[in-house]
């Protein structure tokens, strides 16, 4: 997360503020029964630790939700991806300063998995629109 290079980079910048984070994972965490229920857990030490290191304790975070289609992927197997979903929504809804957003209209490559060259502009897209507006309230 912070690693040697990470800290010293940061060491380096003068006059910074890291005001919001954008988190799209899961997918992973989606084949192992055993990860995906350590999935919360993990993911709101994560989010409080990267909060704590950057001193931002109501840092904006966004997630973007895993695609509704990863279980038909017949490439990768993500048979857990519905409960992980259902997780990230559930983090959304217990910290008012976390956000999420759909991405099941966003284009996939043929694996199923992988954003294409246009899904990725949209999640993009998709994911600085909502900071600037989170950033613009505060």
């Amino acid at each position: 997360m912070f690693d040697k290079n990470s800290t010293a980079a940061l060491k380096e910048l003068s006059d910074y503020k890291i005001c919001g984070m954008v988190w799209l994972q899961g997918e992973s965490d989606s084949i192992y029964p055993q990860s995906a229920s350590k999935y919360e857990t993990n993911c709101k030490h994560l989010f409080k630790t990267i909060r704590e290191k950057v001193k931002t304790p109501d840092m904006p975070i966004i997630i973007g939700r895993l695609h509704k289609d990863l279980p038909k992927s017949k490439k990768y197997k993500w048979p857990l991806a519905p409960k992980v979903r259902a997780v990230q929504e559930k983090i959304a809804h217990d910290d008012p300063n976390i956000y999420i957003f759909s991405t099941d209209e966003f284009s996939l490559k043929k694996d199923i998995t992988h954003f294409d060259e246009e899904g990725q502009k949209n999640v993009g897209k998709k994911a600085g629109e909502m900071m600037v507006d989170i950033l613009k309230k505060q």
